[in-house]
């Protein structure tokens, strides 16, 4: 499964991940998320996160395989 996602810092030293989250909760009940969550869900969900491929852009590929 391939999930094209602009996915949130590990460290979020920066603030404007977190503005993106605020709108995203406020705007249509969704967060964004980094890819350790994004591996929870996936777990949860029965699969496995393969790999993340980033792009020259902030959107990343997340690959995801079933477990």
């Amino acid at each position: 499964m391939l999930v094209v996602e602009d996915l949130m810092p590990e460290e979020r030293a920066d603030p404007s991940p977190s503005t993106l989250d605020i709108i995203m909760l406020t705007m249509t009940a969704g967060r964004e998320r980094t890819a350790d969550q994004l591996s929870n869900l996936f777990d949860a969900a029965g699969f496995e996160l393969a790999r993340v491929i980033g792009t020259r852009s902030s959107i990343h590929i997340v690959e995801a395989k079933p477990t």
